[in-house]
């Protein structure tokens, strides 16, 4: 990973174009984010790095609920119909780990 010369700090790498996509799609479905925040590749991955001081109570970006992943979306997939009618008994942590483990 690229390190800013002055802190040391993980700089952000260009987007793939799968990735340029997602953000697109976030922004069609109501996703917002300030214009502060640029995106990249940092040293966790696909990162947000903010371009200036941030305050704690300042929101840097929204997302619909509708957009979020969780049990209930899990449970009424495919994937959650088969466990259904397999008869497996799962907790909603495990069914959300197991419906985005079988979504890569």
């Amino acid at each position: 990973r690229a390190r800013d010369p002055a802190d040391g700090m993980a700089m952000a790498t260009a987007l793939s174009s799968k990735e340029e996509a997602l953000l697109a799609w976030a922004r069609a479905k109501g996703a917002t984010f300030d214009t502060s925040l640029s995106f990249g590749h940092g040293e966790f991955g696909l990162s947000a790095f903010a371009a200036r001081d941030i305050s704690p109570e300042e929101t840097l970006a929204t997302m619909p609920r509708g957009m979020a992943l969780g049990p209930t979306q899990a449970w009424a997939s495919t994937l959650g119909a088969v466990v259904k009618a397999a008869g497996v008994e799962i907790g909603d942590l495990m069914m959300l780990w197991a419906f985005m483990a079988h979504g890569r």
